[in-house]
């Protein structure tokens, strides 16, 4: 058996094949609000960031997006759900899981189908959605990797 050692990463694995990974796996939480696909694409985004490292070298794109997430009201919300998914019992600052089932006026967008389940969080004092989480931060990342391709299912 051969030992490579490729000195960053999991084997060759590269940011873009992360990002398109994570985009992937939101397309199915948008169709399918599961906690297993809320566990997945919470640690894959909030990870990614840390696979693209920022330097000195750092260029206006890579400062941009460290900048937008850093910046971004709930992207709290996203480091807890990725952190307390690694341990079974809740730990760190977690807060209290709503699961709401159906049309949500103001809230649902195309492609949602009735009744189905959206997960969200209460965080304080605020109901936020991890659709609407996933889709902010996924959306700097597609901006960052230069892909304008919409992140939604094209069909449902």
């Amino acid at each position: 058996m051969s030992n490579i050692n490729s000195g960053q990463g999991l084997y060759s694995l590269s940011t873009k094949e992360i990002y398109t990974e994570a985009k992937i796996v939101f397309q199915d939480f948008f169709i399918d609000q599961t906690p297993i696909n809320a566990f997945k694409l919470s640690i894959i985004l909030y990870h990614l960031k840390e696979w693209i490292e920022i330097s000195e070298e750092s260029n206006d794109a890579e400062r941009r997006l460290f900048d937008d997430l850093k910046n971004y009201e709930f992207y709290e919300v996203l480091r807890t759900i990725a952190n307390t998914s690694k341990h079974f019992d809740l730990r760190s600052k977690s807060y209290k899981q709503v699961v709401d089932k159906g049309f949500r006026l103001g809230k649902s967008v195309l492609g949602e189908r009735l009744g189905q389940a959206n997960l969200a969080v209460d965080f304080e004092g605020k109901e936020v959605w991890l659709r609407e989480v996933f889709a902010y931060v996924l959306e700097k990342y597609a901006n960052y990797f230069e892909d304008y391709e919409s992140i939604y299912p094209l069909e449902n």
